[in-house]
């Protein structure tokens, strides 16, 4: 069974974004919370596309980002790190370039990432996948592919091989020049090079997960690594239910019951940040939330500063400029 051609290609979006402001507006509409978490400032950018019934996206942040939202809706969506990418923390697990990466069918999607992320992910619909794997010998697809998330470490020939094969896609829908006259793709020793590259794709992924499948449930089944997700998971909560608080870090050690020096490991493996950072970080996402919808005839930048425990102004500026690019009068001024 073979993936129709791409005769029916939409681009949905190819754009740089020189503020990662933009882009978290933006992402909105996508019913998504990119926040950003660091000061770091490179560009960033998102390219989607529909080829068909499928869907091919590549994401590049320039910070350090909390995200939330969901893939589309009746399809399984497959990813890959950049070759150069940081490892990321994904619902609960710490993901490296040689993971494929499967999310949930329920959709939802859950990471920290690191300035210079870069994801390449396709969303197929489940139907088509199902009808692939019955023709190729395995008739129940939920043996291999469980409802939850999923991480597959394969071998690094094999990971590359589909990270190429996201940037050949990538490259035909984006119409630039591409060779393919000649044999450059290998597929359990098969030449597919006059193959469709969706086809192609598929029969990568079916090969990592039908050879890969007891890597796959050792990577998920870890213990420690469950047990620092769930830690993390506990303290994260606990720092957005209390945003207006001041947090002590003890209290954060307690709500886990970890040390102090396994708190600042938790965090600054999975999310690059100390915790003190996080903290600030979901302050100043609060605060400019705020002053973005504020009424001012009602309340002033103080008053909302105050509201979450910022009380040296000139500090607190300096602050939100790092994050946001402008100063908070600025936001307060566009919000009228």
């Amino acid at each position: 069974m073979d993936i129709k051609p791409h005769s029916d290609i939409i681009i949905l979006l190819d754009r740089e974004f020189d503020s990662f402001e933009e882009l978290s507006h933006l992402a909105v509409q996508w019913d998504a919370d990119f926040r950003q978490l660091s000061a770091v400032q490179y560009k960033s950018s998102v390219f989607q596309a529909m080829t068909g019934s499928i869907l091919i996206s590549n994401v590049n942040f320039g910070c350090n980002v909390e995200q939330r939202g969901s893939t589309p809706q009746g399809m399984r969506t497959f990813a890959v790190l950049d070759s150069n990418c940081s490892e990321v923390h994904w619902f609960g697990h710490i993901v490296s370039k040689d993971d494929l990466l499967i999310f949930p069918s329920h959709g939802d999607v859950d990471s920290f990432s690191q300035a210079g992320f870069n994801v390449t992910a396709i969303s197929i619909p489940e139907e088509l996948l199902a009808e692939f794997f019955e023709q190729n010998g395995f008739d129940n697809i939920s043996k291999i592919m469980e409802p939850g998330e999923m991480v597959t470490r394969t071998s690094q020939n094999n990971i590359n091989e589909l990270r190429y094969l996201f940037q050949q896609l990538k490259n035909i829908l984006q119409k630039k020049t591409l060779e393919l006259t000649k044999p450059i793709i290998h597929l359990n020793n098969s030449q597919l090079s006059g193959d469709e590259p969706q086809n192609q794709i598929l029969l990568s992924i079916f090969n990592i997960m039908t050879n890969d499948c007891d890597t796959n449930r050792s990577t998920l089944h870890d213990l420690s690594s469950h047990r620092r997700s769930h830690a993390l998971q506990l303290i994260i909560n606990y720092i957005k239910i209390n945003n207006k608080k001041n947090i002590p870090i003890k209290t954060l050690c307690y709500v886990a019951q970890i040390s102090e020096r396994t708190l600042q490991y938790l965090f600054k493996r999975e999310l690059g940040l100390t915790p003190k950072a996080y903290i600030k970080g979901q302050k100043l996402y609060s605060i400019h939330k705020e002053l973005r919808s504020s009424n001012q005839f009602n309340v002033g930048i103080t008053d909302i500063a105050n509201k979450y425990g910022f009380w040296h102004m000139g500090q607190f500026a300096a602050d939100y400029y790092k994050i946001y690019g402008e100063l908070p009068s600025v936001t307060f001024k566009h919000s009228s």
